[in-house]
């Protein structure tokens, strides 16, 4: 996922050298899943174990509990081209979605803000964590497309 920034605050990768565009540090955001879903600390352990075996860190063979036997799917890259804003105390999606449902056109409604319905920008618009806490002022969800 690669987006601008969080509007909800910044990240460790917002801060000091990391964002400094003279710098030559470098910090990676692992998106693992929603939060509050225990699988997202398999993904998280997933991803960490792969990363120390692919820079050599740490020996394949030792990290075999992490690392589950069938090769990992292709990378996407999605592009995070808008964060939605709770604006209301009445915020609801109009399903349950749980991220990366691929909606097929643009101008489709995904959710209500109160009485302003909350549209798709574009056709096969991905929806990135929609959140489950909704509280205004927070990100409801991210809007993005595959690029690569």
């Amino acid at each position: 996922m690669a987006d601008a920034g969080h509007l909800a605050g910044p990240r460790l990768i917002d801060y000091g050298r990391f964002s400094d565009p003279e710098g030559r540090a470098a910090a990676i955001l692992v998106e693992c899943g929603q939060h509050w879903n225990p699988r997202s600390a398999e993904y998280a352990l997933r991803v960490a174990a792969r990363f120390l075996a692919v820079t050599g860190c740490v020996a394949a063979e030792d990290l075999a509990p992490w690392l589950p036997p069938d090769a990992p799917a292709p990378p996407r890259v999605v592009e995070v081209t808008e964060a939605v804003t709770v604006g209301s105390d009445r915020f609801r999606f109009t399903d349950d979605f749980r991220g990366m449902e691929i909606i097929p056109r643009a101008g489709t409604v995904i959710a209500n803000d109160g009485d302003h319905p909350v549209r798709t920008s574009y056709d096969d618009c991905i929806l990135i964590m929609p959140s489950k806490r909704l509280y205004r002022g927070q990100t409801a969800v991210r809007l993005g497309r595959l690029v690569g």
